[in-house]
Parts: structure tokens; sequence; C-alpha cells
């Protein structure tokens, strides 16, 4: 659940809906340091996979990890390929040592973990990308992971859905505040992403082609009738003037002080909304910080 601090969340674990003090551990930690939602998600999820691999070693069970935002998967697949042992993984997240038999305390993580962990599943690009990143930095994988992140139907199916979804939300969030949608300049960054592309059609059919900015590194297969940029930097001041709707797609933030600061001097809006489409809520960690 989040709880309000500054301009930011912190996230800790919800005591209403069921009992975590078997967690104590965890919740001291999320109560007594601040964490914003991917690191508090990635430390309870890594808690728990530690746990359901005990209770696996103690049934002669095995089991598998079907993730849905690379929380725990790119952190098992490094620490396992860094030969970290059972009891620093335990301490990473947030187990006592003293929990584990001795006998397992200095055994190789990797090799703990064989007899019971199958392997893994992730649905996002960006829990994909995570994944591929520790591939490329050490040659490999420590155990299966396979995605359905970058399959036909996430990529050309899925992906209109989400982008209907979120531009709902945006929509009911501004008419709520007694503004509309339709009034909007919008510039949406990942606009060559599978949902930033179905986002680009639908606001053009919304807003115009005149009233419509996308940032991407990847540039539009054909000329668009909207205008098109590499990076937030590369818009002109007379777009910035006019913007006063940023979505973000790209999952990772983009708009730095500098560029917030040139936005802010050079627009001509009264309101600026700002628009998160990952999870993560990491597209505007630099507004954030910035504020």
């Amino acid at each position: 659940v989040p709880e309000p601090d500054g301009m930011q969340s912190r996230f800790l674990l919800s005591g209403e809906y069921s009992d975590s003090s078997d967690l104590g551990g965890l919740d001291r930690l999320l109560r007594e340091s601040p964490h914003g939602f991917f690191e508090a998600m990635r430390r309870t999820a890594g808690h728990l996979f530690f746990e359901m691999a005990r209770e696996c070693q103690r049934r002669g069970e095995r089991f598998m990890v079907v993730e849905d935002g690379g929380y725990v998967a790119p952190v098992v697949h490094r620490w396992c390929l860094e030969g970290r042992t059972v009891a620093e993984a335990a301490a990473g997240w947030e187990i006592s040592a003293e929990r584990l038999p001795e006998a397992d305390r200095s055994r190789p993580l990797r090799e703990w973990l064989a007899p019971v962990f199958h392997g893994s599943v992730e649905h996002t690009r960006n829990g994909y990308e995570a994944i591929a990143a520790v591939a490329r930095e050490f040659g490999g994988l420590a155990f299966p992971s396979l995605t359905i992140a970058i399959s036909d139907f996430k990529v050309n199916g899925e992906s209109r859905d989400v982008a209907y979804s979120c531009l709902h939300a945006i929509e009911s969030i501004l008419n709520g505040m007694g503004f509309a949608l339709a009034e909007r300049v919008a510039l949406v960054l990942g606009s060559q992403g599978a949902i930033g592309r179905k986002t680009m059609r639908i606001l053009e059919a919304r807003l115009g082609a005149d009233h419509l900015y996308g940032v991407d590194i990847v540039p539009p297969a054909a000329k668009p009738a909207w205008t098109y940029a590499s990076a937030p930097e590369s818009l002109a001041e007379e777009a910035l003037a006019e913007v006063d709707l940023v979505f973000g797609v790209v999952g990772q933030s983009i708009c730095t002080p500098g560029w917030i600061e040139r936005l802010l001097r050079c627009t001509r809006k009264a309101h600026l909304f700002f628009a998160s489409g990952s999870t993560k809520t990491a597209e505007f960690t630099h507004l954030s910080d910035w504020l």
C-alpha cells in the first residue's frame, strides 16, 4: 500500500487483508526506510521467492515464477551467476540466516535452487529487457527463462487494449478535475513501442495530428502527420509552449531537470499533466525529484 512521503510515495505491506507477522524483517525494512513501488515490489517478491524455495526444499516439491515486471527473476539470475551463497541471498531479501540450516548457509545459491526451481516466465517487455541484460553481461542465464513479452499477441493484440485502458484512466481523472482530454496537446514518450504506436493512432483520431507529438529513439517507418522527435530535448520551443499532457510509456525517466525547466519557461498553458503508463511509475522520477 502507498503512503505519502513528500512528492513521492513509499510502499508498505498492508495488514488489512491478511496477517503479515511472518514477514517481520521485510515489514520492518519497508517501514523504516522509504521504498518506491519497484524496489518495494522487488524486495517483497524476493522475500516470498526465497521462502517458497525453502518450503519446496522441505516438501520435496518444485516451483516456478510467473511475473509481470521483472521483479525477481533478473535478480536471481544475477546472484546465481555472481556465485552468491544462500546466506547472502537470505540477507538481501531480509531473511535471518539463523532460520537456515547451517549446512545450507555457505552453499552456492544456484546449487541450492537447482533441485526445486524450474525457472521463470515473464510477461512484460521491461522484465524481458532486464533478463536479457543479465544474459549479455554474463554470457548466459542461470536457469530457464521464458517470455511472452515479444509474442505476436502481446505486441499487436494486448497493446491496443492497454493503450485504451491507460487513456481511459487519464480521461476519467481529467474529467473528475473539470478538464477534457479533447482539449489537450499531447506528447507521448515511447511513441514507437507496442503501446506507444497504438496510443498515437488513438490520440491522432481524438486530438488531431497538429495536437500530437511523439518521442522515441526509433523513428517512424513512414513520415507521420504528427510531429516526431528522437528525444524530449529535440522538441522546438513552439511545441513546448503548447504541450500540456505528457504520457510516458517508455519505462524509464527521460524528462531531465533541464528539460523540465525548459518546458516551464516555454509553456503558455496554465496546467501541465504528466501520466505514466508504467506500473513502476518510472517515467517521471526526474520530475518527482526536481519537485
